[in-house]
């Protein structure tokens, strides 16, 4: 299994956070989880914690401030975060909104809700996919 060592959720619902934390715990034990509660935190963030890019990002598409295409856009224009995989983390993506994301780049989709068993089997099977290697395949999880 090819265990990110940091992964960040950009999802201003706090409990998604707990939800992946339990899984990733249930799962792939010792993986760093860094949250950003929107789009405009993580781009307002200061030169001195650029370094901290992470191995992989889920991104919820609908959120305030800045949409997840907003987001995911945004991503894909800075260069250190161009080849970091981005998993669509939502439960309102319609075959629409899919198509432009993966369009904009994203990687994978997970939707939401689920149990934290069932997310830790879904986090399993992406981690054992050569995640490193990013290629937008629009694949459903």
């Amino acid at each position: 299994m090819n265990l990110p060592k940091r992964v960040l959720l950009i999802d201003d619902d706090e409990e998604e956070l707990l939800i992946l934390r339990a899984a990733l715990n249930e799962c792939c034990k010792n993986v760093e989880l860094l949250q950003e509660k929107n789009g405009q935190a993580l781009f307002a963030r200061p030169d001195d914690d650029s370094h901290i890019i992470p191995d992989i990002i889920f991104l919820d598409w609908n959120m305030p401030l800045i949409s997840g295409s907003a987001m995911l856009s945004g991503l894909r224009k800075l260069p250190e975060y161009h080849a970091v995989p981005v998993v669509i983390f939502t439960g309102s993506i319609d075959p629409a909104y899919r198509a432009e994301a993966q369009a904009l780049g994203a990687s994978y989709f997970i939707y939401k809700p689920f149990s934290i068993t069932d997310l830790s089997n879904k986090l399993k099977e992406l981690f054992s996919l050569d995640w490193r290697a990013f290629q937008s395949t629009g694949r459903l999880f």
